[in-house]
């Protein structure tokens, strides 16, 4: 009997159909693992990006605020272009010879429009002004007029908003003077829409926030009851002989 050597015509069709199909489906699986991979890089590149913003600012914060009187803030809230988009400022001021104020720190962020004509969004600027470099190695070769510029830091912002706490159940969105017990920035680069008052505001959910404590001098009060705390009566394990 003659041995077989090749594979007949339906043989190779059936092995090529179900190669096919297989692949079909290793395709169709890789399709939607790299889909949900996107989906979640870009859920957290949304997210990333935002809060980044916001430890700038809670940076400044940080540095700026001391328990010192003489340092204020100053949130004047506005709009450009419809859009929200408040100045806000941290002064430190110090006493001269002649029992005057001076300026010996201010770092402003403020939103303004975009310079590209057909944007339609806010760019955020940051500046700084001092009788002390802020970066003694860049700024010491700086002309004055190049040291007190507005940097721009981001742009493509569709809501800013500083809310401060006074205390109060409501926060407030502008405010002169010494520390506040608290400021929330929210911010967002999320697609606007037009509200009926006119202006443009973005959903709950796609702002992002971040609240700074100011008062560095509180009390904070620990809760230390639950099941950590021990019994009148109870007996250290180890110590009952």
């Amino acid at each position: 009997m003659e041995k077989r050597t090749a594979f007949s015509l339906i043989e190779v069709l059936a092995a090529m159909v179900i190669g096919s199909m297989v692949l079909v489906a290793v395709l169709t699986l890789y399709g939607r693992i790299e889909k949900t991979a996107s989906a979640v890089t870009k859920t957290l590149d949304e997210t990333k990006y935002p809060y980044e913003v916001l430890q700038l600012i809670a940076e400044d914060l940080d540095k700026m605020i001391t328990t010192n009187s003489d340092t204020s803030i100053i949130i004047v809230n506005r709009r450009v272009n419809d859009y929200n988009a408040p100045i806000f400022a941290i002064r430190v001021e110090y006493k001269d010879p002649s029992n005057k104020d001076q300026l010996l720190e201010e770092i402003i962020w403020q939103c303004n429009k975009n310079p590209e004509g057909d944007a339609n969004d806010l760019v955020l600027y940051r500046s700084y002004e001092g009788i002390v470099p802020e970066d003694k190695l860049l700024d010491k070769n700086k002309e004055d007029f190049e040291k007190d510029i507005y940097v721009p830091i981001c742009n493509g912002i569709t809501f800013f908003e500083i809310q401060v706490h006074t205390g109060k159940e409501e926060p407030e969105l502008a405010w002169t003077g010494g520390m506040p017990l608290g400021i929330t920035m929210i911010i967002s680069f999320a697609k606007p829409f037009k509200t009926p008052e006119g202006y443009y505001d973005v959903q709950e959910n796609q702002k992002y926030s971040r609240t700074v404590a100011l008062d560095k001098s509180r009390k904070i009060k620990f809760d230390i009851s639950g099941t950590n705390a021990k019994k009148d009566n109870q007996i250290p394990m180890g110590m009952n002989k």
